[in-house]
């Protein structure tokens, strides 16, 4: 990534992408559940592309949506705490 690429891409979306690696959910998953090619993903996430306020809503939904598939049973401490940083918006997870 480049440094005028660099500043495409926000801290919210810089999270979101941290947050997805952490889950690990695949950019082609994500893409599926977005309706959109693992490309367009791939782009916004490298910050190649601005990706608007709606588009992250979007990928934060998707990711939660992917989250909640998991059994209950099956989510780990790592699992609940990406959900709650989701759920939050980026407020700490652990408060």
């Amino acid at each position: 990534m480049n440094t005028n690429t660099a500043m495409l891409l926000c801290p919210e979306m810089r999270e979101l992408t941290a947050l997805r690696d952490a889950l690990p959910i695949t950019q082609t998953q994500l893409a599926q559940r977005l309706g959109i090619s693992s490309e367009a993903v791939s782009v916004v996430e490298r910050g190649d592309r601005q990706s608007s306020e709606a588009w992250r809503r979007r990928y934060r939904e998707a990711l939660l949506a992917e989250l909640e598939e998991i059994p209950e049973g099956s989510k780990s401490k790592l699992h609940t705490i990406v959900e709650r940083a989701l759920i939050h918006g980026g407020d700490s997870p652990l408060n």
